[in-house]
This record gives C-alpha cells, sequence and structure tokens, in this order.
C-alpha cells in the first residue's frame, strides 16, 4: 500500500512541473528556483485544502449514510413491535 504523504507528494509535483512552463511564459522575478519552489509551495497548500475538504465531505457522507441506516433500522423495529398487536385487544 502507498503512503498517502507519497502519494499526494507525487501529485505535487506533477502540479508544479505542469505549472512551472506557463508561469515562465507570463514571466516572474527572481530565479528560476525560486519560481518553481513557490509553485510547489502554494500546489502543496491547496491539494492539503482539498483533501480537507475532501475528507470532510467523506465524513459528512458516513454520518449522512449511518443516520439513515439508524432510522431504517429503527423503523423497521417499530413496525416489526406494532404489527403483532390487534386491533380492539389491549397490549
Amino acid at each position: 500500500m502507498t503512503n498517502p504523504d507519497t502519494r499526494l507528494d507525487s501529485l505535487v509535483a506533477e502540479l508544479t512541473e505542469a505549472a512551472y512552463p506557463i508561469a515562465l511564459r507570463h514571466g516572474g522575478r527572481g530565479s528560476w528556483v525560486d519560481l518553481e519552489l513557490d509553485l510547489w509551495k502554494v500546489l502543496a497548500e491547496r491539494v492539503q485544502e482539498w483533501g480537507a475538504a475532501i475528507a470532510a465531505g467523506r465524513m459528512a457522507w458516513a454520518l449522512d449514510t449511518t443516520a439513515a441506516t439508524l432510522r431504517e433500522e429503527s423503523t423497521y423495529a417499530n413496525r416489526k413491535n406494532h404489527t403483532h398487536r390487534r386491533p380492539g385487544r389491549p397490549s
């Protein structure tokens, strides 16, 4: 199994590699190394934010799914408890 940090670093590296030539075309001050490092830092921050947003979305989905399952189980249990009673007879 691949380490999640390694996968994120690989993604940031690929994004930096793709963005670097575009940034060069638009000009920049300072050395090319500084430009590449700045790109890396900004893209790493964004990828971490995306990861956090995705994780939060997964957590919300998991909570919604759990709540829906609990509602279904509760409804089923309530129906099961009430179906054995006959009208007109005390419980």
